[in-house]
């Protein structure tokens, strides 16, 4: 089997395991779903969904590392808008639209990152990378004087993310319309980072 092959092999059976497990946590929830469960779905042995996610948790973490490889590829194709808070705005409109694409997923995810706290104050590897592209967005805006320099960039960064973590969470278990949360999430943060020149 050529390297090419094998590796579209095991990206399958990877998405195979995901979206079996996704489907048995939206049905019985996380608690009540075994590894069995997940591995009998997805027709592989629980040896196998061992060596490609590690725990059942490490499931989950999954999405986070879909939706860094979105984000950073949305990322590189806005790298020619001449403003980085234009570029900042492309890159938080991707997450609400990566949200909406896998809403299901997204609301699994949460739930199980809300029941367990530790889960969002320690960064996985796919959230750590999200948080240095956006970082350096916002730092590129406060060299070229759009964005506020008083505070360091790595606040402002984890302040902006904040409020779209917010936006996300109303969204789903609110249901709160997505695209007036976006709208009013970005004016919130353009009125609190944008840089203002004196007097105003």
């Amino acid at each position: 089997m050529s390297p090419g092959l094998r590796e579209r092999k095991r990206a399958r059976t990877k998405q195979a395991i995901y979206d079996a497990a996704m489907r048995l946590f939206a049905a019985k929830g996380f608690h009540e779903t075994s590894v069995d469960d997940i591995a009998a779905a997805a027709q592989v042995s629980r040896a196998t969904l061992f060596n490609y996610f590690g725990t059942k948790a490490g499931v989950l973490r999954y999405y986070s590392e879909m939706l860094a490889d979105y984000l950073t590829r949305s990322a590189e194709e806005v790298r020619s808008l001449a403003s980085p808070l234009d570029r900042m705005r492309r890159f938080l409109e991707g997450w609400l639209e990566y949200t909406v694409q896998h809403e299901a997923e997204a609301r699994q995810v949460y739930l199980f990152a809300l029941g367990d706290p530790g889960s969002l104050l320690n960064g996985t590897p796919a959230r750590r990378s999200l948080f240095s592209v956006f970082q350096s967005m916002v730092r590129e805006g406060q060299e070229k004087q759009e964005i506020r320099s008083d505070l360091p960039s790595e606040h402002l960064a984890g302040l902006i993310l904040s409020v779209y973590q917010a936006a996300v969470i109303s969204f789903l278990f609110a249901g709160e319309p997505l695209e007036r949360l976006a709208d009013s999430a970005w004016k919130f943060v353009l009125h609190g980072v944008a840089h203002h020149p004196p007097g105003r």
